[in-house]
């Protein structure tokens, strides 16, 4: 974390440090116990931050070997290794741009299927005597419904994910341009389902991640850049059908979010 904290700080001035820290960092991210999965974790997370320090052209030597640690990461039974490979990927997308786009075709469906897990399921109440001493152990959260005949269970580790699995899908369509139209739709499907997520934290993650949902269309149909000038609302809409239809419907949630009755 120190190790990371100071390449943030140091920005490009940490250059002459990255290879001995990607080396031993390359070590720490190869720790196959279990018991070892945080401080593996830690290291995947130090090299992203020092991917966002020291940029695209100093980093590019280490990309590969840390974007293989993190999908390995993905197969292994941990959720906080799947978080921070999740912020890995944000960070990576941001730093490589288009030299990120090859891995789109298997990160994105696998991001669209955490987003839309359920993190939550409700539950007939057990009887406190039935339940006994055992139930103090259960760390789920637990909300009364239907006047105490249930409870609904949370996997908060799971919402943790879907949190980081919801920013690494907006940073990616932010950053790899013409390259993730392919995946718009069902990118764009699964976050209008997460708007409508009970927990305001994963609201604000889809705020988040829509606009960066028109980005691609924008690359793919505009060549990056829609012309238009500023006052002007007589003169025909500058944006394709396309961008048009992401446009909208990206607007109708961010909306909808802000007419939601939930303040927190």
């Amino acid at each position: 974390a120190a190790l990371a904290a100071t390449a943030v700080a140091a920005e490009e001035e940490f250059a002459p440090y990255v290879s001995g820290v990607a080396s031993l960092m390359t070590k720490l991210m190869a720790l196959t116990e279990e018991r070892m999965y945080t401080l593996r974790g830690r290291a995947l997370e130090c090299m992203g931050h020092m991917a966002i320090a020291v940029g695209r052209e100093a980093f590019r030597p280490y990309f590969s070997a840390t974007m293989q640690c993190a999908c390995e990461g993905l197969t292994l039974d941990s959720t906080d290794l799947h978080e921070f490979a999740y912020a890995v990927f944000a960070n990576l997308a941001k730093v490589m741009g288009d030299e990120f786009s090859p891995v789109l075709g298997e990160l994105v469906p696998h991001l669209v299927k955490v987003i839309g897990e359920d993190e939550g399921q409700i539950e007939a109440a057990q009887d406190e005597a039935k339940a006994g001493q055992f139930n103090a152990l259960d760390d789920s959260d637990e909300e009364d419904a239907e006047g105490g005949n249930y409870v609904l269970h949370v996997r908060t580790a799971l919402l943790e994910a879907k949190k980081g699995a919801i920013t690494a899908l907006g940073e990616m369509a932010a950053h790899t341009g013409a390259a993730f139209v392919p995946h718009l739709e069902e990118s764009m499907t699964v976050l209008q389902h997460a708007a409508n997520n009970w927990h305001p934290l994963i609201k604000c993650e889809v705020a988040e991640a829509l606009p960066s949902m028109v980005v691609p269309s924008v690359a793919a149909h505009h060549g990056g850049e829609i012309a238009w000038e500023k006052g002007d609302i007589e003169g025909a809409n500058p944006m394709s059908s396309h961008t048009n239809a992401v446009v909208s419907a990206v607007l109708n949630e961010l909306v909808a979010l802000t007419k939601d009755d939930d303040k927190d």
